[in-house]
């Protein structure tokens, strides 16, 4: 007898937007605003619930370009490595990744 879930996964893999979609207005004001104020308007266009994920979420940007942020938090590198696992394409995990 097969045990349920054996051959798929009890886990929804659908992956959720975090865009939020902007009023027309909105866009057009962006649009026609200079390059820092486009840049400070863009952290908006993120819903607040994805934004807050980000903020508390473990982190290990050690690979980002310098250009991309000012100080890079390599604060979870570790426990990510560690945790790394693989997966299957039906989403079933087949083994741990070894550490590189």
């Amino acid at each position: 007898e097969e045990l349920p879930y054996g051959k798929s996964s009890i886990i929804n893999n659908d992956c959720v937007s975090c865009f939020r979609e902007m009023d027309v207005n909105k866009m057009k004001e962006l649009e026609e605003a200079d390059d820092d104020r486009q840049n400070d308007e863009d952290e908006d266009i993120v819903n607040e619930q994805c934004e807050d994920l980000y903020q508390i979420s473990g982190k290990c940007e050690t690979l980002l370009p310098e250009s991309a942020i000012d100080s890079p938090n390599e604060n979870a590198c570790s426990y990510i490595q560690g945790v790394s696992i693989s997966v299957s394409e039906s989403g079933i995990v087949v083994g741990r990744r070894s550490a590189s």
